[in-house]
Parts: structure tokens; sequence; C-alpha cells
């Protein structure tokens, strides 16, 4: 088992202390976005929550690149947060 967890941290560019860390980072926003969307009144507030959420998808994408080889990881994010 130790090595298969070895194994799936190899393609981590950082510790795996640091990607949690900012992947979980990462999810809090989306949450907060998430949240501000439920108070939404006006069309200048529905653009500024969706360039919110474009610029934090946007931060995800690039942030997925600097901590593992591979893009498949996005994958495994998009399951822990679903």
């Amino acid at each position: 088992m130790e090595e298969n967890t070895t194994n799936q941290n190899a393609n981590l560019l950082v510790s795996k202390e640091e990607a949690s860390q900012k992947i979980k980072s990462q999810i809090d926003k989306g949450k907060d976005i998430i949240e501000s969307s439920k108070s939404i009144r006006s069309e200048r507030e529905l653009k500024e929550c969706r360039n919110q959420y474009y610029k934090w998808s946007d931060f995800n994408t690039e942030l997925l690149k600097t901590i593992r080889e591979s893009q498949s990881y996005l994958l495994y994010v998009l399951i822990l947060i679903l």
C-alpha cells in the first residue's frame, strides 16, 4: 500500500501538504463565490460574480499545472469537490 502512495505522489511538483493546502484554499474561494451568487440582485452583480468565477476557474487550471505533471489531477480534484 505504501508503494502505491509513493507512486501517486511521484508526479507531484510540490509537497503533498502544499498541494493540499493550495487546493483547499481554492475550494474555499469557490464556496465563497457560490455563497455570494445567492444574493445577486442586479445584472451588474451577476457580471461581477461571473468574472470572479472565471478568474477562479482560470487560476485553478494554472494552479494544477504547478502542482502536478499531469492534468489528470483535475479530475481527482473535481471528484473531491463533488
